[in-house]
């Protein structure tokens, strides 16, 4: 991977969950709603939001936040990504 393959993930990519983030989210969703406008088929969006996460990072230590997202992101990655349709995703908004 050159220098600017690498710049570019760091700038899209969370670095602790691996998972795109919000900046390549917009780039990827105004790109696959005009291909589904193309292609004249549907566009599912799930959003998922972690309630009260806050009390895990206040209660447990940042560590085991992070664990928690990895873990999430994981299964996400999993169970979502590439299997639903060639175009699947998963990312972290915020």
């Amino acid at each position: 991977m050159n220098l600017r393959e690498n710049l570019h993930l760091q700038a899209i990519v969370d670095q602790i969950t691996g998972l795109f983030n919000r900046r390549f989210v917009k780039e990827a969703f105004d790109r696959e709603i005009h291909r589904a406008n193309r292609r004249n088929v549907p566009i599912g969006v799930m959003i998922i939001d972690l309630d009260h996460f806050k009390r895990i990072n206040d209660n447990f230590g940042h560590d085991a936040g992070d664990l928690v997202l990895v873990t999430l992101a994981c299964l996400l990655k999993k169970t979502f990504a590439r299997k639903i349709s060639p175009a699947a995703m998963v990312e972290k908004i915020s």
